[in-house]
């Protein structure tokens, strides 16, 4: 639960928007950091893009590559830490190809895939933007 697992910590990182409403549920006295998910050292930008993810949230995946400018054509989520099938992989990369679409995944999900097919499929790391990125030394160092 929520309250136990605030009782243990120090600090807690919000990523994006509080859609879930978490921020009310947390200790009013716990510091909140907080962080946007962006892309790290890509230009999708204005590339049309067959998406899949198995992660928790693959829509915040999908948002991320549209928020880098990608035109996602195609989103596919499967569940967390999903072995992808040889029929599931051909079916992705069909899809993409029908569409004019670039496959891009996950950087987790793309350790997943046979090496055979990993050059074929893009991967798209994000990495966290901090709204006050001196916060976390403020915290380590009193």
């Amino acid at each position: 639960p929520l309250a136990a697992a605030a009782s243990r910590c120090q600090a807690a990182v919000l990523i994006g928007a509080d859609r879930t409403g978490a921020l009310a549920r947390l200790p009013p006295a716990l510091p909140v950091l907080r962080a946007d998910l962006v892309a790290a050292d890509h230009d999708l930008a204005g590339q049309r893009v067959a998406a899949f993810a198995g992660i928790a949230r693959p829509e915040k995946f999908f948002a991320s590559l549209a928020a880098a400018g990608a035109e996602v054509v195609q989103a596919t989520g499967f569940p967390d830490h999903h072995r992808f099938t040889a029929d599931e992989l051909a079916a992705l990369l069909a899809g993409a190809a029908r569409r004019g679409a670039r496959p891009v995944t996950t950087r987790k999900d793309a350790v997943r895939l046979p090496p055979a097919l990993r050059d074929r499929v893009a991967v798209f790391a994000v990495r966290l933007a901090w709204q006050d990125p001196d916060a976390i030394e403020r915290l380590l160092i009193p």
